[in-house]
């Protein structure tokens, strides 16, 4: 989705943000280095209940 993202923008850079669920680790390997910033929020692992 943010290659197609920075495909439309039509820019070499563009900031993606991504809601806790909807993105994984390999996912964001491969934006890692391709023009786009993702912003995703830290997920908690402690197991303790909130």
């Amino acid at each position: 989705m943010g290659n197609a993202a920075l495909a439309a923008a039509g820019s070499d850079q563009i900031t993606v943000l991504a809601d806790r669920g909807h993105y994984n680790s390999e996912q964001v390997l491969e934006h890692d280095g391709a023009g786009i910033l993702l912003c995703v929020p830290m997920v908690d692992t402690s197991g303790r209940v909130q």
